[in-house]
């Protein structure tokens, strides 16, 4: 479980943070970590849609 906690945190660039805190933060971080990266691909995504619109009209 710790071994996969490492690679998801590597995977998600955070490896060196994971290193430094518990497993208890540690799996929180991860899941804050998540959560920001699916605002901002909503966000990319949203923005792709509003050019689209833009150049349509």
């Amino acid at each position: 479980f710790t071994l996969f906690l490492e690679r998801l945190g590597k995977a998600m660039q955070m490896d060196e943070i994971s290193q430094e805190i518990g497993l208890d933060l540690q799996t929180e971080a991860l899941l804050v970590r998540a959560e920001q990266l699916a605002r901002l691909e909503t966000d990319k995504l949203v923005d792709k849609v509003e050019i689209i619109i833009n150049l349509n009209n």
